[in-house]
């Protein structure tokens, strides 16, 4: 009787040291699995029994976690539209959505003296904006980030529309109302609002700076300095 209870208590030590080492030797492995619902599909399963001899179950579950957001992200850069030898114009693009200033569209009645360039937003293949009579000068200035496309499309809707854009601009004929000033207020206010890096500010001013002088005399006759 002694001896039968010896054996049946290191059989009841060997059953317990064998399956607490089987939990300590079963391992977790996750697999993120793409889900079009916005989540992450997480599957977690066993690792292999480490005691072929024994029977085992391998337990599968799913395990939905939040997906970080993915960002839309557009190069940036402006583009400049010259018109004869002398006159030029400034426009931005962000992939394939352009953003400019323009004179009135009756340019009969639009006077630069007393009205300012009109905000402009349209689609358009960078390839494909030359005009009969001009050709453009494509500078790359870095990339613009936004939550989605639909954002950024209302953010390119809003500020290339005269009467909902933030952009306010005086008399084109004036120090601040060139088309190169536009530009340079847009991409102001994308900054403002995290959209673009400081590094695609100092790319665009650096240019600015240099071509303020050109435009302004070779549109009104005048050298202006830079608006500070």
């Amino acid at each position: 009787m002694f001896l039968r209870s010896i054996s049946l208590s290191c059989a009841s030590q060997s059953l317990f040291v064998l399956l607490w080492t089987s939990f300590l030797a079963s391992a977790i492995s996750a697999t993120p699995l793409p889900s079009g619902d916005g989540m992450n599909k997480i599957e977690i399963r066993n690792a292999p029994d480490q005691f072929p001899s024994h029977e085992s179950t391998h337990n599968t579950r799913m395990v939905y976690i939040p997906r970080a957001p993915t960002k839309y992200t557009v190069d940036v850069g402006y583009s400049i539209r010259n018109e004869g030898d002398r006159l030029e114009y400034w426009s931005l693009y962000f992939g394939k959505d352009i953003l400019e200033a323009t004179p009135g569209k009756d340019s009969r009645t639009w006077d630069p003296r007393t009205q300012a360039l009109v905000p402009n937003h349209r689609d358009s293949d960078l390839e494909q904006m030359g005009d009969l009579g001009s050709s453009y000068q494509h500078h790359w200035l870095g990339k613009a980030n936004f939550k989605n496309e639909p954002e950024a499309l209302g953010i390119f809707q809003k500020l290339g529309s005269k009467e909902g854009s933030e952009i306010k601009m005086p008399p084109a004929s004036t120090i601040g109302g060139l088309s190169l000033d536009y530009g340079r207020l847009v991409l102001e206010h994308l900054k403002k609002e995290g959209h673009i890096e400081n590094d695609v500010m100092e790319r665009y001013m650096k240019s600015y700076k240099v071509g303020y002088r050109r435009v302004s005399e070779n549109r009104f006759g005048v050298v202006w300095d830079p608006p500070a």
